[in-house]
Formats: C-alpha cells, sequence, structure tokens
C-alpha cells in the first residue's frame, strides 16, 4: 500500500532517564512512520544520567538539552524548536500503534482540526484495565502519541480511538511508582480531589474489574490512587 503524501514534519520527544524503553520506543517509530515524512526528530532531554542521549544519537535524533527541569519546560522547548508547519510529540515510553501514520495525521489534515491523539494502554495486568476502562468512557487527550498544527486556529482536536498504543511498564511496582513521581513533578490538581478520588477508588475498582472480566484492578486502582495522593502532597511543599 502506498503511503499518501503528507508533508515532513518534525518530531520531538521529551527524556528523562529513558534508557530501559528508548530503543523499543525508536524502533518502533522507524517501523510506524516513513522516513519520507519525518522533516527532523529532535529530544529534549531532562538532565538524563543514563545512555538516553547515547542512544537518542545511535538512532539519527538530535539532541537538546532542557534549560529548566521538568516535563512541561520540556515540552515548551521542543514546541519553539519545531520548524514544520505540522509535528508530532510523542513519550519515550510510548510503543506506537502500527496505524498511528496515516491515520493520526490524516485525521488532522482532513478535519481541519488543531490535534489529535490515539488512545494508549498500559501493558502491566490491572493497569491496563483501567486504561481499557478509562479509554471507553472518557476522552483521554495526551501529549504522548499526539500530532498538532504548529499554529493552532480552529480549537478542534480529536480523540481517535482506533488507534491503540502501548504504555510501557517494566512491572507493577515500576507502574506505581510512575504515578506518584507524575504527580509529584508535574500535576498540581488540588489534594481535595485526590481525596475524593481515593474515597470512590473502591468502588470504582469494582466497575473496572466487572467491565473487564479481572480482578487484578480491584487491588491495584485504589493503591495507584493512593500513590496520586502522596505525589501530589510532595508536590504541594515543593
Amino acid at each position: 500500500m502506498t503511503a499518501p503524501k503528507i508533508e515532513p514534519f518534525d518530531i520531538c520527544m521529551c527524556t528523562n532517564n529513558s534508557a530501559k524503553t528508548l530503543n523499543k520506543v525508536l524502533t518502533r517509530i522507524t517501523e510506524v512512520i516513513p522516513k519520507e515524512a519525518i522533516h527532523r526528530k529532535f529530544i529534549i532531554d531532562d538532565f538524563s544520567t543514563d545512555e538516553t542521549v547515547k542512544i537518542a544519537q545511535s538512532y539519527g535524533w538530535e539532541v537538546y538539552h532542557n534549560s529548566k527541569k521538568g516535563l512541561r519546560s520540556a515540552q515548551a522547548t521542543a514546541r519553539n524548536k519545531v520548524t514544520t508547519k505540522y509535528y508530532a510529540m510523542f513519550e519515550h515510553d510510548i510503543y506506537l500503534a502500527k496505524t498511528w501514520f496515516p491515520t493520526i495525521p490524516l485525521a488532522v489534515l482532513d478535519r481541519n482540526l488543531d490535534g489529535a491523539n490515539g488512545i494508549r494502554n498500559r501493558n502491566v495486568r490491572g493497569f491496563r484495565e483501567s486504561d481499557i476502562y478509562d479509554n471507553a468512557h472518557r476522552l483521554i487527550v495526551s501529549e504522548d502519541n499526539s500530532f498538532y498544527a504548529t499554529k493552532p486556529s480552529t480549537g478542534r482536536y480529536e480523540v481517535i480511538r482506533s488507534v491503540i498504543s502501548i504504555h510501557l511498564r517494566q512491572n507493577t511496582r515500576q507502574a506505581l511508582r510512575h504515578g506518584y513521581f507524575i504527580y509529584r513533578e508535574v500535576n498540581s490538581e488540588p489534594l481535595q480531589k485526590h481525596l475524593k478520588s481515593i474515597g470512590k477508588s473502591s468502588v470504582l475498582a469494582l466497575r473496572i474489574g466487572i467491565e473487564t472480566a479481572s480482578i487484578a484492578p480491584i487491588i491495584v486502582y485504589p493503591l495507584e490512587r493512593t500513590l496520586y495522593l502522596f505525589g501530589a502532597i510532595a508536590h504541594s511543599f515543593k
């Protein structure tokens, strides 16, 4: 099948000690997105102390260093370095769906959107079922497998549910730790919101378990919400 003609676009990724997933993630991108569709590919590295930069360079990615620590700063830096009319933003732990290209870019171009993303499910039992449930009941906008207009003009954004990527996690412990650190470093929702979520977590976990026919989320979901709260508390003291 001949790939549709899409104007070459920049690809950017924010990294931080990403060596454990980066080989797999970058290899997958080269498999999914044709070389001729890519204008530039670069990472904004957030003070990694592992082999992240070396790995990215070995795959032909340009490397820039974040001027300030943190994901939000890295994302802003990445956008400032984009030179094409459209660009893609991927996370360092997203194993891209085979259908991401051309489905997501074409959705933006054909429907005159400012952006679009597919959905993603974590690859660890319990978390995977939670993601399946969330994606069935909510439209989750994320910046981990997205395609954007560099100069947004329509205010329209869509989530394409048919494109399902994998959010790579090593095991249950690492998945829980990831949630804690995300809420400690990035998210800043009111603590009251997290307390309410924990209060409802057991009931919602049961719903997830029933809908996905799995016991795992009944145990994992309340734990995850608790780690979110701990991360949010840590964030409030930064």
